[in-house]
């Protein structure tokens, strides 16, 4: 069967190629004997080389770098090569390989891939399977066997524009509530029952004491304050606090709540579903909690 030509423009509509640049950088970590990212045998001794190739998978087979007979078909047109992992003479994979040397440039930048470019497409691909190198550098940490990690060109850029998105966020949201020392105190108390923490928020707390958690909070746990800030569940979750604070709901402990009078109890995030189901249907239980609420804070 004749192959179908397949254009450059088609190729990176199809996501064959891309035009983005990539990095192969090393993560050192340290080795037991050399600690000292100055000495000349950290990580790899200078001038040392390490090359990559192709993994075979469990059943001893190369690793199909391909997504499709399509995208194979566009690559063997371009390099005018066999590119099957199953060729048993002449395998292109057998002799394909990625080599790094160690050298102060290597080790600040790494090397550089245009994806753009079929050879260079085809070296990320196989960088992509290697066990030792992490898919991107926010991940170089999450196995003892990653060496190095791909990082895109654009890594720092976009990096810097998703933290400036986040304290935007963050700090909209404690310009919200700033001056409502309810909302405040409910949003402190939401995060430390969910954080399972037996610390408790005041009730005469000031406005000035509270704002400086939220700081704190900002400052020391940005995620988790953006967590519970784009909780779906907060409302539920502000809910039961104030029903414990009235005595309608009873802890049992730093992650157990019961109702007053009864045995069964829920861990924290099982209360927020049985309580959320109650509320859709205007359960009398759901009801009569929120009077006992309402009632207390007319007083």
């Amino acid at each position: 069967m004749e192959k179908l030509v397949v254009s450059r423009e088609t190729a990176l509509e199809k996501g064959y190629l891309e035009k983005k640049v990539i990095f192969l950088k090393p993560s050192p970590r340290g080795g037991k004997m050399i600690k000292a990212p100055n000495h000349i045998g950290y990580f790899m001794y200078e001038g040392a080389k390490i090359r990559f190739v192709i993994p075979m998978n469990k059943r001893g087979e190369i690793l199909n770098v391909f997504k499709s007979r399509e995208e194979q078909d566009y690559f063997e047109n371009e390099l005018g090569v066999d590119l099957s992992p199953h060729r048993k003479k002449d395998n292109f994979w057998h002799t394909f390989s990625i080599g790094f040397s160690k050298d102060p440039i290597s080790m600040h930048e790494g090397m550089k891939f245009d994806l753009s470019d079929p050879t260079d497409n085809l070296r990320v691909r196989v960088l992509q399977n290697c066990i030792d190198v992490a898919p991107t550098w926010e991940q170089r940490f999450a196995s003892p066997a990653y060496k190095f990690a791909l990082v895109y060109e654009d890594y720092e850029e976009n990096r810097a524009s998703a933290e400036a998105t986040k304290n935007q966020e963050m700090w909209k949201f404690f310009g919200s509530v700033s001056n409502n020392t309810t909302k405040m105190r409910e949003f402190l108390g939401v995060y430390l029952a969910d954080n399972k923490k037996i610390k408790t928020v005041p009730a005469d707390s000031s406005k000035e004491w509270l704002m400086g958690e939220l700081s704190n909070l900002i400052k020391e746990d940005p995620d988790g304050y953006l967590e519970i800030v784009n909780d779906p569940t907060y409302e539920m979750k502000a809910f039961i606090l104030n029903a414990t604070q009235v005595g309608a709901v009873e802890k049992a402990g730093v992650n157990k709540y019961v109702l007053p009078g009864e045995t069964t109890s829920w861990t924290h995030g099982e209360f927020v579903d049985y309580l959320g189901q109650l509320k859709e249907n205007s359960d009398d239980l759901y009801l009569k909690i929120k009077a006992q609420i309402n009632m207390k804070n007319k007083k």
